[in-house]
Parts: structure tokens; sequence; C-alpha cells
């Protein structure tokens, strides 16, 4: 290959990788999918279901993130992704992994479990190295089967706006006495 069409080759992939890079931070604002508080790349797909009646809260508390970045991460939003209609999230928490039991997923919202060590996942600041337990409250609207196939976290760390989709799924039937032990978790 001539040096001019390496030189060629070279702004090519550079011009696409900007495009590319321009295209995910325009899709939300100037999020970035992933990020440092991303799931790993091996990271398999999780997912539970359970029988629910219409309006009333069921706790998910599954998702643990680290930072692992050398800076302070600023959680902005939890959200379910990739979601039937019907299915909501009612509230949400952040809390140290050291501070409190597993939640799992158990009735009600916040879970009985629940320490009092928790705080709002928006504005929640994750120190490099640290871990945190996210727990979302859920419920559905009305009869039927709903399913998310994944939890978003938004989050910033320094000027830089990050979204991450976490393999974990879930799926709430109603009402209970008609799927209980028959509403079996989503695959990926």
């Amino acid at each position: 290959m001539t040096r001019r069409g390496l030189v060629t080759a070279i702004m090519l992939v550079l011009v696409g990788g900007a495009g590319a890079y321009l295209a995910l931070r325009s899709a939300d604002g100037g999020a970035v999918g992933g990020g440092p508080l991303g799931p790993p790349r091996d990271a398999g797909y999780f997912s539970v279901g359970g029988a629910t009646d219409p309006g009333r809260a069921m706790s998910f508390g599954l998702l643990v993130v680290e930072n692992g970045s050398e800076r302070t991460a600023t959680l902005e939003a939890v959200e379910l992704a990739r979601a039937t209609a019907g299915m909501r999230i009612v509230g949400s928490y952040a809390q140290p992994v050291r501070a409190g039991p597993a939640v799992g997923f158990v009735n009600g919202f916040p879970p009985a479990n629940a320490t009092r060590a928790r705080s709002a996942v928006a504005g929640y600041r994750l120190a490099p190295g640290t871990e945190v337990r996210i727990v979302v409250g859920l419920t559905v609207e009305r009869s039927g089967r709903f399913v998310s196939r994944a939890l978003r976290l938004s989050y910033r760390v320094g000027d830089d706006r990050y979204r991450a989709d976490w393999p974990l799924g879930v799926r709430l039937c109603a009402p209970r006495r008609q799927y209980f032990g028959h509403c079996r978790a989503p695959t990926g």
C-alpha cells in the first residue's frame, strides 16, 4: 500500500470512528453507551419472573455496579429498557453493597429488609473502586404478562454522560391468583 493510500485509510477510520461516536452521543442528549459503570463484556443474561396483582409493587435489586474509573461517577436515573407497555418503575434507590442485605426479587417497595443506608439514585455519587446496589420498585397497571429485557443506568463522569444497559430481565404476570407458579423469567 502506498503512503497516500495508508493516509487515506487512516483518515477514513478516524472519520468513521468520530461519526459513530457523535451518533451515539446524539442518540440520548449526549450520552455514550456503556462507560466505566457498564456491564462487563462477558456479562451473561440474568432474569426473574413473578406473579403479582395490578398496582402492587415488587422490588428488584439485582443490579450491582462498580466504578472502575479513577473519577467519581454521579448516577442520574435507572429505567426499564426494551419493556412492554404497562410495566413501570414506582421508585428506586441506591444502597452501598456492604450497608445491608441483598434484595433479590421480593414483594413490596421498598422491601421489608431495606436498610436505612439508602439514597435516591439521581445524584448518588459513586467513588472510584466502590460498588452500589440499585433497587427498583416495579408494578404493572393491568392484568397480563409484562417484560423488561434490561435495566438502563444513566450517569456521568465529569462532563461525559453515559447510558449502560444491564442484561437483567424481569417478567411480571397479573393477576397473582392466575399466574402464581406460572410466570417464567424471560430469556435473553
